[in-house]
């Protein structure tokens, strides 16, 4: 699992294991993508489940380290809406 962080976008992966995978691609005002991998039989084959998200909110609290990342996000397949989520993480010095 790890995490990039900039300003005013962030994505979010996780990957290696033998259970679900995804990736996040979130940017403040815009829409951004969301991959999920399933694991199967076969991973040569193995195609992401692919939606979309809008970025509501995304505040980076960094003093000069980030400290606090809070994104809240939209998700979708085509024109509906699967849901709103807010990701927040504190980080601890």
């Amino acid at each position: 699992w790890w995490l990039e962080i900039a300003p005013n976008q962030v994505v979010m992966t996780q990957q290696g294991n033998a259970q679900l995978s995804y990736r996040h691609f979130w940017q403040q005002g815009a829409y951004g993508r969301t991959r999920y991998w399933l694991p199967n039989e076969s991973s040569e084959h193995n195609q992401p489940i692919r939606l979309h998200n809008f970025t509501r909110n995304l505040i980076l609290n960094a003093d000069p380290i980030p400290e606090q990342l809070r994104v809240e996000y939209e998700l979708l397949a085509g024109n509906v809406q699967l849901g709103s989520y807010i990701f927040n993480l504190e980080i601890k010095h």
